[in-house]
């Protein structure tokens, strides 16, 4: 119930950063989050949504004034469930940020198999074609996908800009 008093908060736009961490909103409707948002488009700098629980059908409803948050530095959705296509989608709306230095995603699901063993070649063969998404609009400066657990170790798989590694 915070999200719908939140955005009428008397210094809200001097908001820089929104972490929701480990909190599920996948049983909430996002509008008062969309709504927070577009109301801090211009100051927010961090945005942090990480482990939510925040489907496809959530997400969608953010990015058109996700991709109106210039100053963002900082985005963080790792932890959420996502498919290569949305993924896809979500990374068209966030190479527009030309300010963004340091991207958090999560790894596609097709990534992963039916007992949720991560593939790593897909992994590799997926991450490769999303950075190019965002190489043809702007030069990412630090570009991260995490997958939720790794099958060798038991954290998480990572795939950045120069490495793949546990």
């Amino acid at each position: 119930s915070d999200l719908d008093y939140l955005p009428y908060c008397l210094n809200i736009f001097e908001l820089r950063s929104l972490h929701l961490i480990d909190v599920r909103l996948s049983y909430l409707l996002l509008e008062p989050l969309g709504f927070l948002l577009e109301r801090v488009r211009h100051t927010l700098k961090s945005l942090q949504l990480m482990s939510c629980e925040v489907g496809e059908t959530h997400f969608n409803a953010l990015l058109p004034v996700l991709s109106q948050c210039y100053q963002l530095t900082v985005v963080n959705f790792y932890g959420n469930e996502l498919s290569l296509l949305f993924l896809k989608k979500l990374l068209h709306h966030t190479a527009k940020l030309s300010q963004l230095a340091d991207e958090l995603y999560p790894t596609t699901q097709e990534c992963y198999d039916n007992r949720d063993v991560v593939l790593s070649h897909r992994l590799e063969n997926f991450c490769s074609e999303l950075l190019d998404i965002l190489r043809a609009i702007r030069e990412p400066k630090k570009v991260t996908f995490g997958t939720i657990k790794c099958s060798k170790c038991g954290g998480s798989y990572v795939y950045d800009l120069e490495t793949q590694c546990c």
